[in-house]
């Protein structure tokens, strides 16, 4: 008897423990949208809603509360006009969901549960219309569906403590859709972002665009090379993640490179896959994110290779790109490097050349 309450009282302080290093905090909902590739649906509601989280910095766990949400808005969920005549229901899995955070403000949550209801087909009946198992995360990611592949993306916890997580699923309803629910929310108190794990870091970026002979087609060459430090958590190189590889100059169209998992193969300490179609590097659009933004998803690439040289520490990644559109490349350009749910950002500078231009 004395054994069991002994080896009781050592359970119970050691969840005591546990539970000390979690900071309790409260994640207060500053915008949600829920957007499609058919039709996009921004600020759908729960603004002001206050979400309790914990935050356990040494070992880099944050931890929602999703009852606040469910009680709130109980299945089917909170309810929202579509503007076409017609209800959209977000419904979220109940109970609490435990995901990472590092010191540059990567936030994931794997299999967020959610469902989205309509009364599209049955006016007043909450109709489900599909269930969206996401990555909820501050991270890119893209997903494809019938061959085109959409970018999705959230923003990193910053020092004031607002974030932006955003998920991405497959829907098929009217027709074939990539769904992305998105919840913008500022964590108070605020954290600090040097008391988590370290993240990782793009510690050197350079690289040159070869111009094509016709100013008007997509026939620029990119080279690439991009040091990434690892993190506390080393990125997954084993070809089971995407790699994307962003451009974006202020004020103008992107340029964003998906190499989807599955193409990406070892070999001793590297990694590589060559496309001499086309078929594997594809350059992607933007999720839309209004009923205004019908930008088209950008011309095919030429294909190109990816070669990444691993080490314990940092990794080196080569990119060569055939046919693309770089005219929107010049002066100074944030450039992302993203490995599944990992992102590294470093701001580069053009310059003109003879043949092009180089940065670095």
């Amino acid at each position: 008897m004395h054994k069991t309450i002994r080896t009781f009282l050592l359970v119970a302080l050691a969840l005591t423990a546990a539970r000390a290093y979690a900071t309790p905090a409260t994640c207060t909902v500053s915008n949600m949208d829920i957007f499609t590739t058919l039709v996009p649906f921004p600020h759908v509601g729960a603004v002001g809603l206050v979400i309790p989280v914990d935050i356990d910095a040494a070992k880099g766990q944050i931890t929602m509360d999703r009852s606040t949400y469910t009680a709130a808005f109980p299945s089917p969920g909170l309810e929202f006009d579509t503007m076409f005549g017609s209800l959209g229901w977000l419904d979220w899995d109940p109970g609490t969901i435990m995901g990472t955070i590092d010191s540059d403000g990567q936030i994931t949550f794997e299999h967020f549960g959610m469902r989205f209801f309509t009364d599209f087909a049955t006016p007043g009946h909450a109709s489900l219309a599909g269930p969206l198992d996401v990555t909820f995360t501050t991270a890119m990611q893209a997903r494809p569906v019938a061959g085109t592949a959409y970018l999705f993306t959230g923003a990193n916890l910053n020092s004031g403590g607002q974030v932006t997580l955003s998920g991405a699923a497959f829907l098929n309803f009217v027709a074939a859709l990539q769904a992305g629910p998105r919840l913008s929310c500022t964590l108070s108190p605020a954290v600090d972002l040097a008391s988590l794990p370290k993240g990782p870091a793009l510690t050197s970026l350079k690289g040159q665009v070869k111009a094509g002979t016709d100013p008007t087609a997509p026939d620029d060459d990119l080279t690439l090379t991009a040091v990434m430090t690892a993190g506390t958590v080393p990125p997954v190189l084993d070809g089971t993640q995407d790699v994307l590889l962003r451009f974006q100059p202020a004020g103008k169209l992107p340029l964003t490179i998906l190499v989807p998992s599955g193409h990406l193969a070892a070999k001793g300490k590297k990694s590589l896959v060559k496309d001499t179609d086309g078929s594997v590097f594809q350059a992607i659009a933007d999720l839309p994110t209004s009923i205004n933004d019908q930008t088209p998803p950008p011309p095919a690439t030429q294909g190109g290779s990816l070669i990444v040289k691993k080490g314990k520490k940092r990794n080196t990644f080569i990119f060569k790109v055939n046919g693309i559109d770089a005219s929107n490349l010049s002066g100074t350009v944030p450039v992302t490097l993203g490995v599944g749910t990992q992102d590294v950002s470093r701001s580069v500078t053009f310059t003109t050349t003879k043949k092009g231009s180089k940065f670095h």
